[in-house]
C-alpha cells in the first residue's frame, strides 16, 4: 500500500537544503489518527506552487507529543531551523486551519 501526504513548500526546501540522516518528522499541526501501517510507502506531495510529488519515504510510527518534546529529538529533521521557528509554523498551520483548541504555548502536534 501507498499513501501520499501534502507538505508545505518550505518543510521540503529546507530539507532538500539541508539533509538529516534518520528519520524526517513529518509532522501535522494539530493531532489526528492516521491509519497508516509501519513500513508503508509514502510520498510527500508538496504544496503550490510546486504541485508535485517531491520524494518518498517508509512510514514508521505515529505518534503525539508537544512541540518541546519534538525539538528535542528531531531537531532540524523537523524541517525547520530553529524551534523558534518551528514553533511559530504550527501556530501559523493550526490557526488556519483548526477548529480543535490548541496551546499555543506548546502546541501538541501528531
Amino acid at each position: 500500500m501507498f499513501t501520499l501526504g501534502v507538505t508545505d513548500p518550505r518543510w521540503y526546501r529546507f530539507l532538500m537544503e539541508n539533509p538529516q540522516s534518520g528519520p524526517l518528522n513529518f509532522w501535522t499541526p494539530t493531532p489526528w489518527k492516521p491509519k497508516f501501517a509501519p513500513g508503508m510507502s509514502f510520498g510527500f506531495m508538496v504544496k503550490s506552487p510546486y504541485r508535485k510529488v517531491g520524494g518518498f519515504g517508509t512510514f514508521r510510527t505515529y505518534e503525539e507529543m508537544d512541540v518541546n518534546e519534538a525539538w528535542a529529538r528531531f531537531r532540524l529533521a523537523n524541517g525547520v531551523p530553529s524551534e523558534s521557528e518551528f514553533r511559530t509554523r504550527i501556530i501559523e498551520f493550526a490557526s488556519r486551519r483548526s477548529i480543535a483548541p490548541y496551546d499555543a504555548a506548546n502546541p501538541h502536534i501528531g
